[in-house]
């Protein structure tokens, strides 16, 4: 298993909270089994490439994002041109995006014309209703509050809550349900989504990428998406290949596996399109 673990400025930026965490990236090496060919000299699994959206204006904003849409900044559509050149020898059968119109562009730049990608709300970013729109220190300070665990705003240094160790005790100690729970009770509008309503589009999501991969054997599948999304969606189907908490899935990064016999493996995470194409 190839691993790339681009340790990114941003660790859930996809909703526009900026967890300046990771710098800087590591990668491990296993050989990989010899591929079987079918007749049509195809590989005989199926090849799923993980894909999450290009920057937005939120992000580089560092706005509280969710289900709210903001388009590709320049920068992101350079990032995803960039993954688009890196997956331009993958001849895609398949394509399933988020509704949003940020995962929309990036699936239209990476796709040749010929490869219509199929539009689901199942692949939308976590909800987080309210706090949309907002500062990360409006959102996690009445979250941390509901979870009745100890927080020190002054303990934040250069205006960036992420610097703040209690804020990162209760984000890697915390079950990432317990965590959607409380932002839907603190919701002050009571719109967030919650952890039933995230996991069951989780569930949804799998069913429909394992249809696309069992209808097209040995294909190729295009799947873009959040950076929330994705890292629930990669630790359930394989949760010895990803580690939700302590990857920072980065803007147009590439995560790939492979599906056979219904069991999803994957082989490389969290590439930016430079590794993918090198490797």
């Amino acid at each position: 298993m190839k691993i790339a673990f681009a340790r990114a400025a941003t660790l859930i930026a996809a909703c526009g909270l900026s967890l300046s965490l990771m710098a800087g990236c590591s990668s491990a090496t296993e050989d990989r089994p010899t591929e079987t060919k079918d007749s049509a000299g195809r590989g005989a699994g199926t090849t799923i490439y993980f894909v999450r959206h290009g920057s937005s204006l939120f992000n580089e904003k560092g706005v509280v994002m969710g289900w709210s849409d903001s388009p590709l900044t320049p920068h992101g559509t350079a990032q995803v041109e960039l993954a688009a050149t890196a997956l331009s020898d993958v001849d895609f059968d398949a394509a399933l995006t988020s509704d949003s119109g940020r995962t929309r562009r990036t699936a239209d730049l990476i796709l040749d014309s010929d490869v219509t990608p199929i539009a689901t709300s199942d692949l939308r970013e976590e909800s987080y209703g309210g706090f949309e729109g907002g500062t990360d220190e409006e959102l996690w300070v009445p979250v941390l509050k509901e979870l009745r665990l100890p927080f020190d705003l002054s303990k934040t240094t250069d205006g960036d809550i992420w610097t703040n160790p209690d804020l990162l005790d209760a984000y890697y100690n915390t079950p990432h349900d317990e965590i959607m729970d409380a932002i839907a009770d603190a919701d002050p509008r009571g719109m967030a989504e919650g952890s039933t309503g995230f996991n069951t589009r989780i569930a949804a999501s799998i069913d429909k990428i394992s249809e696309l991969a069992e209808a097209n054997p040995g294909g190729s599948i295009l799947v873009v998406s959040h950076g929330g999304t994705l890292a629930e969606l990669l630790e359930k189907v394989d949760p010895a290949g990803f580690d939700y908490k302590n990857v920072a899935l980065g803007n147009a990064s590439i995560t790939t596996a492979t599906f056979d016999d219904g069991n999803y493996n994957i082989t490389a995470v969290n590439e930016s399109p430079q590794e993918h194409r090198k490797g």
